[in-house]
């Protein structure tokens, strides 16, 4: 069986008329300490919102469980 993962996903939408949006998506394994998401560079002046959505996904070794 695979360890535990975890999944991060950022959604960062800018507020304005034309409003657009990225993604950032990585995952790490549970041995791991830190992860790292870059933010604009002039934070005072971007005008942006940023949603993080954390998921424990339990990975399946691929055989079949019996319910």
């Amino acid at each position: 069986m695979l360890p535990l993962k975890y999944i991060i996903s950022c959604y960062i939408l800018k507020n304005s008329n034309a409003e657009t949006s990225i993604q950032y998506s990585t995952y790490w394994g549970k041995d791991d300490r830190h992860i790292q998401i870059c933010w604009p560079h002039d934070q005072n002046n971007c005008n942006m919102l940023c949603y993080i959505n954390v998921y424990a996904l339990k990975v399946s070794d691929g055989s079949v469980a019996h319910l």
